[in-house]
């Protein structure tokens, strides 16, 4: 859902303003580690078919949200990228996880 335009008309968009940000929101379908790879593909071939969806979509915009089917290895990238940015941010402030 990586979209830098504005979601309001009325203000700007935070990259606007604070050049080089390059933060969004998103959400993602998990399942357990173990679960097979038949399983992961029923879900992700289901899901983004429904994201292919001319009315799922338009809901989607009214609310904001630009929609990104991928593959579930693309999103596991996707994750471990952003486990990887966002780690350097906190280490970088020096908070701690536990």
């Amino acid at each position: 859902m990586r979209n830098a335009r504005r979601r309001c008309r009325t203000s700007p968009a935070i990259g606007e303003s604070l050049k080089g940000y390059d933060g969004f929101g998103w959400y993602g379908l998990g399942a357990p580690a173990k679960t097979p790879p038949e399983i992961i593909k029923k879900l992700s071939d289901a899901t983004n078919e429904a994201l292919s969806n001319p009315m799922i979509n338009e809901r989607f915009s009214q609310l904001g949200v630009d929609p990104m089917p991928l593959t579930a290895a693309a999103f596991a990238k996707h994750i471990a990228e952003e486990v990887d940015k966002w780690g350097k941010v906190i280490s970088a402030q020096g908070i701690e996880v536990n």
